[in-house]
């Protein structure tokens, strides 16, 4: 992404692995169309976290202790394609 941003493309490197990736967005009810913000993003502390397991935020934002949504995509979460619906009790 750096080399992109400066326009350095053909010095990049590219390290493949045998590893696979899922991501699943969440997003606010009614996106892209109207829809609320503010609304309380819930479960992310029973979500796993580690090296195969991560959220990424994205439109959020921290408001007396809680993560809301302020943007349409709330959050992102990526993780082994076994299982890429676990964690999505997280509620928007």
């Amino acid at each position: 992404m750096h080399a992109a941003a400066e326009g350095r493309l053909n010095e990049a490197r590219v390290n493949w692995a045998d590893d696979h990736a899922v991501t699943v967005v969440m997003a606010a009810q009614g996106y892209p169309g109207s829809y609320d913000k503010g609304s309380v993003i819930k479960g992310l502390d029973a979500l796993p976290e580690d090296s195969r397991n991560m959220v990424f935020h994205a439109g959020t934002a921290q408001k007396d202790g809680a993560i809301t949504a302020i943007g349409g995509r709330g959050s992102e979460r990526h993780g082994a394609r076994r299982h890429p619906g676990r964690g999505t009790g997280t509620r928007l």
